[in-house]
């Protein structure tokens, strides 16, 4: 599990991906307070209660945390939960020339804010800066907390999302249901020559 979710990280990851909530944090609080608002009022009702918005600096916390889990619920996903997503949100959008990082971003835009998105993908720093300034040891840890947090996501999506009916149960519900709706033709009454019914 862990070496799927790093294989993906290493391939779909961009740099504000390895840095730590309280630097995204520091980025979104350049914003404005109404841009930042904005964007939580997107956010489903489930993910709102969790964002305290008592001040700009915990409101740009709270959302800093849901953009990450966002980000790995897609990673996590893989290509087929990615390409349904971008043809229920996108449905015109060319993905044909673009990276995974793009329509990754394109995502984003739309379910947070291009404002929000634009701000920490071009303020951040490239993977190689972010090497040269942590150093590696540091940045070997933020990828194993990364794909822990990747992890913990996958079982929480697991846990609350309805696990798959058997086969065996469906067909058997389809036989009868076949059965029940047959019509079969009543009992004709010998005095009044009319159907009759069982009302019991």
């Amino acid at each position: 599990m862990d070496d799927v979710a790093s294989d993906c990280l290493t391939s779909w990851a961009m740099p504000w991906m390895c840095c730590p909530i309280k630097d995204l944090t520091c980025e979104l609080c350049r914003l404005s307070q109404d841009n930042v608002l904005s964007c939580i009022c997107r956010q489903p009702s489930s993910l709102r209660s969790l964002i305290d918005t008592q001040s700009h600096k915990k409101s740009c916390n709270g959302l800093a945390k849901v953009l990450r889990l966002r980000m790995l619920q897609l990673i996590r996903g893989g290509l087929e939960m990615v390409a349904d997503v971008v043809t229920a949100l996108l449905p015109f959008l060319d993905v044909s020339a673009m990276s995974d990082g793009e329509i990754l971003c394109h995502i984003l835009s739309f379910e947070f804010s291009s404002i929000v998105v634009d701000r920490i993908t071009q303020e951040m720093c490239s993977a190689k800066e972010l090497r040269h300034l942590c150093g590696k040891e540091h940045c070997s840890t933020l990828k194993r907390e990364t794909v822990v947090a990747a992890h913990a996501v996958h079982l929480d999506h697991k846990r609350v999302w309805p696990s798959v009916v058997p086969k065996n149960i469906v067909l058997c519900c389809l036989g009868e249901y076949h059965t029940a709706s047959q019509w079969s033709e009543p009992p004709t009454c010998a005095i009044c020559s009319m159907p009759t019914m069982d009302c019991c």
